[in-house]
């Protein structure tokens, strides 16, 4: 086990891990890659896994609108009202809610229904 493990504790790799980002920030891109691409399913014979890593890379960094379009754009495509308006809506909600659990109340709120659920099944 300690030759699998050597190569991932050596300085280097160790400095690796004091970076200044947020953990928090890199969990909810693990979710949101999961979303595209669930543990339980092997792409490792495919394209699939990339493609899906990118969309959720491309749609957290940029929204949905500009990634799509900039997708549709290298494909020469064009992407007609009701596409632009349901990508404009998930950027619109996606910022609603990135707002909303960044408030106090919220964050309360969501921490006492926890709270709740876990006495609710203790």
């Amino acid at each position: 086990m300690r030759d699998a493990y050597e190569p991932f504790t050596s300085e280097e790799r160790l400095r690796e891990s004091l970076h200044c980002y947020s953990t928090q920030k890199n969990e909810a891109m693990n979710n949101s890659v999961a979303k595209y691409a669930p543990k339980t399913r092997t792409y490792s014979t495919t394209m699939a896994l990339t493609n899906r890593v990118m969309i959720a890379i491309g749609t957290s960094n940029l929204g949905y609108v500009t990634f799509w379009e900039r997708v549709f754009t290298d494909l020469d495509l064009i992407m007609n009202t009701d596409t632009r308006s349901f990508l404009f809506g998930k950027d619109q909600n996606h910022t609603v809610q990135e707002w909303l659990s960044n408030q106090i109340p919220f964050k309360y709120l969501h921490s006492s229904k926890k709270s709740r659920r876990k006495r609710r099944f203790n």
